[in-house]
């Protein structure tokens, strides 16, 4: 499937949150269809408009996961529940992406 790059018309005339929205639903998209690395480009646009955007960051990570990059990954959950610390999907993820360095005697 074929996304157009350019989201938005105007973007005076679109609030941050709208602009933000858009580049996180586009990073879905992208992800979804395994384009991982535009995918991880969409969120990091989000991130650098709109900073606290806890989903975006718990996105990115599950991106960087999906690329090897485990401590990144983890690093992007982390921030995810600094912004919201109820976030019960970043909590899941980060357990998940720690699970595998548990050490042995656990």
């Amino acid at each position: 499937m074929q996304y157009s790059t350019n989201i938005y018309k105007s973007p005076s005339s679109l609030s941050v949150l709208e602009v933000s929205f858009a580049h996180y639903n586009f990073g879905n998209a992208l992800q979804q269809e395994g384009k991982v690395n535009e995918a991880i480009a969409q969120y990091q646009q989000v991130l650098q408009i709109n900073p606290d955007f806890a989903g975006a960051q718990n996105n990115l990570g599950n991106a960087l996961l999906q690329k090897g990059k485990v401590d990144e990954a983890i690093t992007q959950f982390r921030q995810a529940l600094q912004i919201n610390p109820d976030a019960a999907e970043a909590h899941y993820n980060l357990g998940d992406a720690l699970f595998p360095m548990k050490s042995p005697s656990l």
